[in-house]
């Protein structure tokens, strides 16, 4: 899938390829032709930012439902191994599973076996690369995780910012954000605790948001409700720019 070449994206297209791409953990990759020239911006309309925002929020996929009981005990046996190696990336239960849920349903859908493995970066990169020769907008939809980007993606962004624009999307975890700010309450030691790991985890989402752009990197890290409109706002700050 490619972004349309030279134009803007419609809301509920950018909004329609955030949410895919968001099941295709942890990377995904999306590129259009570049032009070079400076252009006007073009501010986003209201109405286009509520378009992006609810496809990003939209309501989960429904429950999956089976004819035979085998089917579904194959489908509870991956749902809980899965969500046991994801618990590291995504500690909260009713977030994993709600993600999980939609992995399954879109995979079944595309006629597909559900599987979450490791994005291979330096294979991504390479694909890219050998599908399009002109400069090109990149996005990659991603996640701001250390080893992933440190071990995988990181040693092979220099040879695709050398030749395109890449902008690297990412959706920020609200909790982490409700963490850093609550109060003490009826457990404050709890709540110390709990203030120190969010900032951590903010920290360490700063430190690789200024790493990516000292690589040439845009960087769009916005919590879902405003993730869409975020990362059409910086299409089109690029495109104003006439960096692309």
């Amino acid at each position: 899938m490619s972004l349309p070449p030279g134009g803007p994206v419609s809301g509920r297209g950018l909004g329609r390829i955030a949410r895919r791409a968001l099941m295709a953990w942890p990377l995904a990759a999306f590129w259009s032709d570049a032009h070079a020239g400076a252009q006007a911006e073009e501010p986003l309309a209201n109405s286009v930012r509520s378009v992006l925002s609810a496809a990003v929020a939209e309501s989960a996929p429904p429950r999956p439902r089976f004819d035979r009981m085998e089917d579904r005990l194959a489908y509870l046996r991956w749902l809980g191994e899965t969500s046991e190696r994801l618990k590291r990336r995504k500690s909260d239960h009713h977030t994993r599973v709600e993600f999980l849920e939609a992995v399954w349903y879109e995979s079944r859908r595309a006629g597909l076996e559900p599987a979450l493995v490791e994005s291979d970066g330096r294979r991504l990169v390479g694909e890219v690369l050998r599908r399009t020769r002109r400069r090109s907008l990149v996005v990659l939809f991603t996640t701001l995780d250390t080893a992933p980007l440190e071990e995988g993606l990181l040693p092979a962004l220099g040879s695709l910012t050398s030749r395109h624009t890449v902008l690297l999307a990412a959706v920020a975890d609200p909790r982490v954000e409700e963490l850093a700010a609550a109060g003490g309450g009826s457990d404050p030691v709890g709540a110390t605790y709990d203030r120190a790991a969010a900032e951590r985890a903010r920290s360490e989402r700063r430190r690789l948001t200024a790493l990516l752009r000292r690589r040439g990197v845009e960087v769009v890290d916005a919590p879902p409700a405003s993730f869409a409109p975020a990362v059409s706002d910086a299409y089109l700050a690029l495109k104003a720019a006439g960096r692309l």
